[in-house]
């Protein structure tokens, strides 16, 4: 599997997991709302960078 398939089945999961708990009766709404950021992201290419912490 390439990066790309490995994100996207990362993204169903969650999709999965939030749908089960939904319907468990959680809320989930800040959850939907991260989830379809990372989608629209993912969407255009776009991966987070993640910083090193550098001593200033």
């Amino acid at each position: 599997m390439i990066p790309a398939d490995l994100a996207r089945a990362a993204l169903d999961l969650v999709d999965d997991a939030l749908t089960v708990a939904e319907a468990a009766g959680a809320d989930t709404a800040c959850q939907r709302a991260a989830l379809a950021e990372l989608e629209f992201n993912y969407a255009l290419g776009i991966c987070p960078v993640r910083k090193e912490q550098t001593d200033v």
